[in-house]
């Protein structure tokens, strides 16, 4: 198989990871009513996620180092199959609530490892373009995620909408293992990510920038996984 397939495979893969991310915002006012719950509930159901994912981030990384960027990338997408179809299938607000906080982990598993993946299949002088597309394909998946899944929610409830997202999450995972079965073990150098995470944790500049990157994740969490919520309220209110 060509890099191009391949490369389009791993596009996909990050969009359903965006997708399996976002696809919780346009069913928040359905979960509300469902398990009767109110909005600090719905928040904590939101942070689940984020707490997964930027707990593991770290781990994700460590994890590469010792099994390779290539399982640790495709654990991550099959766990975030599962347990999207878990989220789909909880019948109480604390499983799903836990569903999505192992959604979060293996995002964080998928993320940077993913990446690594790509890079070891395209050519070096083209990975600037690659990486920019394997950035925007975030962005593509996130909206449909937002704006596809609230209309699926509508009719068919969401419930449903996260098990479809699962099961297209695990045949993408099913391809991607066997397009990628012949690239190399790719590993992290051990030594070299420990002497990184010492240097980021003891530079302030380092420090002082992710403090912005925080500010501005935070912002993103509000907009992008409340606004749907929000918009429905106005909706409701107006009428």
């Amino acid at each position: 198989m060509n890099y191009h397939a391949r490369a389009g495979l791993i596009y996909n893969a990050r969009a359903l990871y965006a997708l399996n991310w976002m696809d919780i915002a346009p069913a928040l006012k359905y979960i509300k009513s469902s398990f009767d719950i109110d909005l600090i509930a719905l928040g904590a159901l939101v942070t689940s996620f984020y707490l997964g994912i930027a707990i593991f981030q770290v781990v994700g990384g460590l994890l590469a180092s010792y099994i390779g960027d290539k399982k640790t990338s495709l654990t991550g997408l099959l766990l975030m199959g599962i347990f999207a179809i878990i989220s789909g299938l909880s019948t109480n607000f604390t499983e799903l609530i836990i569903s999505r906080f192992f959604s979060g982990l293996s995002g964080a598993f998928f993320f940077s490892s993913t990446l690594s993946l790509l890079l070891s299949v395209i050519p070096e002088n083209k990975s600037a373009f690659h990486i920019g597309v394997y950035n925007g394909a975030f962005a593509a998946g996130g909206g449909i995620g937002i704006f596809g899944w609230a209309i699926l929610d509508q009719y068919i409830g969401y419930k449903i909408p996260f098990i479809i997202a699962g099961i297209i999450t695990l045949a993408t995972f099913i391809l991607v293992e066997i397009s990628f079965r012949d690239v190399r073990k790719i590993k992290t150098d051990r030594a070299a990510l420990k002497k990184g995470l010492k240097h980021v944790l003891t530079s302030k500049v380092i420090i002082f920038i992710a403090l912005i990157g925080i500010g501005a994740r935070i912002s993103e969490t509000i907009i992008g996984q409340f606004f749907v919520y929000y918009k429905s309220l106005y909706q409701k209110e107006s009428h």
